[in-house]
């Protein structure tokens, strides 16, 4: 599934302007041709809670930052502060859930950019 962010400008690292840190930036992620965004189901904050393609919207559960791991990022989540997951491993026709982020990144836990033109 390719994902690209509603937002116009990539991701931001927090940098430190005196003794201030300036948070991360927060964004829907939109789901590339669907006119969805990504949601955590129900708002639930365990492991294993399904991401699921909903109305794009700003509560806490539909709110992404990018945190850059390797050639990757962890996709975080606001509301459980858990990253986008692929259960059980990468692989097509796994389901995508949330789950707790792990230090270094692992496979099912860091995403890569990937261009796709809106004619898809």
């Amino acid at each position: 599934m390719g994902f690209r962010s509603s937002s116009t400008r990539g991701p931001e690292r927090p940098t430190s302007v005196g003794k201030r840190t300036r948070p991360w930036r927060l964004v829907p992620v939109q789901v590339s041709g669907r006119g969805k965004c990504l949601n955590v189901q129900g708002a639930g904050n365990v492991n294993g809670t399904q991401v699921i393609q909903y109305t794009c919207g700003n509560a806490d559960n539909e709110l992404w930052k990018f945190v850059p791991k390797g050639i990757g990022y962890q996709i975080v989540v606001k509301s459980s502060n858990k990253c986008l997951n692929v259960a059980g491993g990468v692989g097509v026709g796994y389901n995508i859930i949330q789950y707790d982020c792990t230090s270094q990144g692992v496979a099912n836990d860091v995403w890569l950019p990937v261009w796709e033109p809106n004619s898809l």
